[in-house]
């Protein structure tokens, strides 16, 4: 492993803000974007994120340390760097799909459930969202599947499903998976009225990536089993429109709404 390391002078959008900050998915697929350019290997593999700070739009610096390759990965680190100080920190491994090989074996966990079409999902524009919020949701073109959202309270599951595309994408890249895995609304939002949502900042985010994406819209659903002292998780799966799973997450984030009522995440 290298001792030294690289800076690159990259810049933080306002398109994808929420609540006047950057977006966790967005910057990691910034992060994402900044390593592959380095990468041996073409393909992000996984990607692990560590939110230290609040990095805001405008000028940063990605401190790109690279750990090694193998035949079949390579390894860097990123430290995402604003006005001298440390604001995420990610880890990231780079592979080739066109080369690998092994087993493989799906539904290990019983049958996969199914995804509600795209035509019987509902635009979220349509939806009663916060105004602060609103600004980043419109970013994409994302389908929530009906009653999501829309009747809140603790005789529903803390989950979200629907599809969600780019109008400049045709076919999803491997980074902007990333961003989508951080896309949509928290799932606790469906189980507690709309007067108890609060801000649901990330602290940890990990994307594993499975596959390269066929064309079109990507569908995803999101669990949240319980909330616990503050903090909760998010488990996401993301598949094409040929139902190939392309990515699995995990985000770790502080919950600052309330619980009015006994729901079932807890």
């Amino acid at each position: 492993m290298s001792g030294t390391y690289a800076e690159i002078p990259v810049d933080i959008s306002s398109r994808f803000n929420v609540l006047g900050y950057p977006n966790g998915g967005y910057l990691t697929r910034l992060a994402a974007e900044t390593l592959a350019g380095r990468s041996t290997h073409p393909d992000l593999l996984s990607i692990n994120a560590s939110f230290l700070g609040h990095p805001v739009s405008g000028p940063a610096t990605a401190r790109i340390v690279e750990l090694g390759s193998t035949k079949s990965l390579s390894r860097a680190t990123l430290s995402l760097m604003q006005d001298g100080d440390l604001k995420a920190f990610y880890v990231a491994t780079f592979t080739d799909f066109s080369r690998t090989t092994g087993a493989t074996a799906s539904h290990c966990a019983g049958p996969q459930l199914p995804a509600t079409p795209y035509q019987s999902c509902v635009s979220i524009d349509t939806l009663a969202i916060p105004d602060p919020m609103r600004s980043f949701i419109s970013q994409f073109n994302l389908r929530l599947a009906p009653g999501a959202l829309q009747n809140s309270g603790p005789e529903h599951t803390a989950t979200i499903e629907g599809w969600i595309s780019l109008d400049d994408e045709t076919s999803p890249t491997l980074a902007s998976l990333v961003l989508f895995a951080d896309a949509f609304p928290p799932p606790i939002y469906n189980i507690i009225d709309r007067a108890e949502w609060g801000s649901v900042p990330t602290i940890e985010y990990a994307v594993h990536i499975k596959a390269r994406p066929g064309p079109g819209p990507i569908h995803a659903r999101f669990l949240t089993k319980e909330i616990r002292d503050g903090l909760l998780v998010i488990d996401g799966e993301l598949r094409d429109t040929g139902g190939q799973v392309v990515a699995e997450s995990r985000q770790l984030a502080k919950f600052r709404g309330t619980l009015g009522t006994q729901s079932r995440a807890n």
